[in-house]
């Protein structure tokens, strides 16, 4: 398997009425809608996998982060997540940290066809 791509990084320091909104919809809210004025962060991976695995590992460095939604549905995973300044800079740091310290192989060994296929 190859190693994460983060492939969406949008941090939004001052979280404005609009795109509050748009991050408390029903289908994303799950009952913890995030309100204007709230630092928020929207991370996108792939594999969609590792968007669990960030926002397990980020929800347990900064317990203050609300996680409005993760979602792992189709080929990139989705974080979406507010709160205080401080505890979301701490899961934005412990987001990257996890998915640096993944180790995965090129594509070409893993189909087989690079230099660590077999005979």
């Amino acid at each position: 398997m190859a190693p994460p791509q983060l492939r969406v990084y949008l941090p939004e320091r001052d979280l404005q009425r609009q795109f509050a909104a748009f991050m408390g919809t029903p289908a994303r809210a799950r009952g913890y809608p995030p309100e204007q004025g709230e630092y928020a962060l929207i991370v996108e991976v792939a594999p969609a996998l590792f968007a669990a695995v960030a926002a397990n590992e980020a929800e347990r460095a900064a317990p203050g982060v609300t996680l409005v939604d993760v979602s792992m549905i189709g080929a990139a995973g989705r974080i979406y997540m507010c709160g205080g300044t401080d505890d979301v800079l701490r899961a934005e740091r412990e987001i990257a940290a996890v998915l640096g310290a993944v180790e995965g192989r090129d594509h070409e060994a893993s189909t087989g066809e690079g230099p660590d296929a077999g005979p």
